[in-house]
């Protein structure tokens, strides 16, 4: 998976490396449904101002490279259970990117910034002193990045059927069919042709991969 952050250090250098493993910074177009979920709730008032001015808004976010991973388990009442949350080096990477897109921000012409953390984070750019703007910068720089903080949406989720040569690691074998057991038995039909069979996150857009991979795949099923 690769977390993205929503809202918006020092530049990293090859002379002195930073506390960051870097990020890819895009500009979403959120439709209603997406941006309300994205809102943290702050009352009936607050959301409705936001969904109105909505139109008026550029959403900033960067997709930041997972390190760390999750677990997929099932619980004791035989559901699917999913845990995951920010750590490592991610945590300084999202903090870093809150203040690079905040200042994007400002640069681009937006005349207000909004983080979207609980509690929001907003400032007016509008004859904004250089201590209250430093002092924004300085709040996304130590950013509280607990569960139900900061909003992350998990974009181009990898790696959840790994495919690989050794059983114990890889639920799937190369060529995307899906393994049974650690032996290796693999289960007849069934196949994999997406980012699941990456090895690990790629921390970029993965379409490219995915499609040789599909094909990959698509081969095996035709020669099975």
């Amino acid at each position: 998976t690769q977390p993205a952050v929503l809202a918006a250090g020092p530049g990293c250098t090859r002379r002195r490396r930073s506390a960051h493993v870097g990020f890819v910074i895009e500009s979403a177009p959120p439709h209603p449904g997406l941006a309300a979920s994205a809102f943290p709730w702050e009352g009936g008032a607050a959301t409705r101002a936001n969904m109105r001015s909505l139109r008026f808004q550029a959403p900033l976010l960067a997709l930041i490279k997972d390190l760390d991973g999750g677990t997929v388990s099932w619980s004791r009442q035989g559901r699917t259970r999913i845990r995951y949350r920010l750590g490592g080096a991610a945590v300084g990477t999202a903090r870093r990117a809150l203040v690079e897109l905040s200042r994007l921000g400002r640069a681009a012409g937006a005349t207000e910034l909004m983080t979207v953390a609980t509690p929001t984070d907003r400032i007016s750019l509008d004859g904004v002193s250089d201590g209250k703007w430093h002092a924004f910068l300085a709040r996304q720089a130590s950013a509280d990045l607990r569960p139900n903080r900061t909003s992350l949406f998990s974009a181009h989720q990898m790696g959840t059927a790994r495919a690989g040569a050794e059983p114990a690691g890889h639920p799937c074998d190369p060529y995307g069919r899906v393994r049974g057991d650690v032996g290796g038995t693999v289960v007849a039909g069934l196949y994999v042709a997406d980012s699941s069979l990456f090895p690990a996150a790629s921390g970029v857009n993965p379409m490219l991969t995915v499609m040789a991979l599909a094909e990959r795949t698509a081969r095996a099923v035709l020669g099975d």
